[in-house]
């Protein structure tokens, strides 16, 4: 027997509201799991049931995606400032090269005024190609919302959050209404913490070598992408962003069966954990050797079939796809070594745009030194978007 969706009454392309898409959503998924666990029929059935409402799923979310997709872009299109003309822009980035190579600080003055510490602020391409940079190495930038902060001398943004709903009840039609309580909204405090680079070069090399000051900017960029990275994942919050796979008393967690593995029922249950809201962009995040760890498991009852599915060469699982960070925690006892959820909901992550560099050729001759500082923040948001699987069973 092959459970169909003819049951369903909506027609699954006409949803238009949210609520609805997460109620059918929600019915597949405890359909699915009424799947599994039903050993009186044959598993090539409960295979081909269970991919079916898996694609099922996956069409509900498109429609969540697009219904999301256009509020943005409707909040863009009022928030979109002119662009500088790209003239404009290659003449900044000249002018701030000129600075590096010669200490030209009449150009530089041009392009751009001071910072506090006396440096010059990168012009725009060059900040944006920075930040490409970390994006490349670190995908927690790419999967968060991202906050940009522009106004001088603020470090800090607060990221409201629902922490309760407004209460209700049922009533006589002629008794009393006493008032109830309003919604209630937390507050994350997103703060952008201090980092800095100091990379020295002779100005014989700076001279001699052809695009030195390109080699630098470069090497500060590595240097930014490395160490805000490994923070996204594991920072304190002291002095440094707070890391998304340290929020083990913020998220919502999944233990796994035994110490020192993950195992295919705890996936499952964490996918059925996430609230529906959150699925339509939820996503696991973990290393390269986990990601290995996890191909060698198969569905809970239905051994022939892989828990982790490869479509045009990039792994899913549950039709969601595979996010590999290289700084994710390893798979051990009491790690956190995957995350699941809407990443961009459940954790955010503020970069100041004022990145500058100050040249110094005084403090260390012959050498020239490259004072560059920016500030980068991230913070857990909100608690419900997130799962954090436990390869631990205490």
């Amino acid at each position: 027997m092959v459970i169909t969706p003819s049951h369903r009454k909506q027609d699954k392309m006409s949803l238009r509201d949210p609520r609805e898409i997460e109620r059918s959503i929600d019915q597949l998924r405890a359909e699915i799991q009424n799947t599994l666990s039903d050993d009186t029929k044959p598993e090539q059935d409960r295979r081909d049931a269970v991919m079916r409402m898996t694609g099922e799923i996956a069409a509900y979310e498109i429609q969540a995606r697009e219904l999301r997709d256009h509020e943005l872009e409707q909040l863009r299109a009022a928030n979109t400032s002119p662009a500088l003309a790209d003239d404009v822009k290659a003449e900044q980035v000249s002018a701030f090269n000129n600075y590096v190579k010669s200490g030209d600080i009449k150009n530089a003055a041009l392009l751009t005024t001071p910072d506090a510490n006396g440096g010059y602020l990168l012009p725009d391409p060059m900040r944006e190609a920075i930040i490409d940079v970390v994006r490349s190495i670190n995908p927690i930038l790419d999967e968060a919302t991202v906050i940009t902060l522009s106004k001088p001398g603020t470090f800090q943004v607060e990221l409201p959050r629902k922490t309760g709903t407004t209460a209700g009840g049922w009533v006589a039609e002629t008794a009393a209404r006493p008032a109830t309580n309003a919604p209630t909204i937390g507050q994350q405090v997103l703060t952008c913490h201090e980092w800095y680079a100091y990379p020295e070069a002779t100005q014989s090399f700076i001279d001699s070598v052809s695009g030195a000051e390109s080699f630098l900017l470069d090497d500060i960029a590595g240097s930014f992408a490395d160490n805000f990275g490994q923070a996204l994942v594991n920072g304190d919050g002291n002095g440094k962003p707070v890391g998304l796979f340290t929020g083990t008393s913020f998220y919502g967690t999944k233990l796994s069966s035994t110490a020192n593995s993950l195992d295919a029922a705890q996936i499952i249950g964490a996918y059925f954990q996430l609230p529906a809201r959150y699925l339509a962009s939820a996503a696991w995040m973990m290393k390269g050797a986990t990601l290995a760890a996890l191909s060698a498991l198969a569905w809970p009852n239905m051994n022939n079939t892989p828990l982790v599915q490869y479509v045009n060469g990039s792994p899913f699982i549950m039709g969601k796809r595979i996010v590999l960070s290289d700084s994710a925690p390893s798979i051990g006892d009491g790690a956190f070594p995957v995350a699941f959820g809407d990443f961009r909901r459940g954790y955010a992550v503020g970069i100041h745009s004022n990145l500058s560099v100050l040249r110094d050729p005084f403090t260390n001759k012959p050498y020239v030194g490259f004072y560059s500082t920016g500030r980068a923040g991230g913070q857990l948001w909100d608690p419900n978007a997130i799962v954090l699987l436990k390869s631990d069973n205490a």
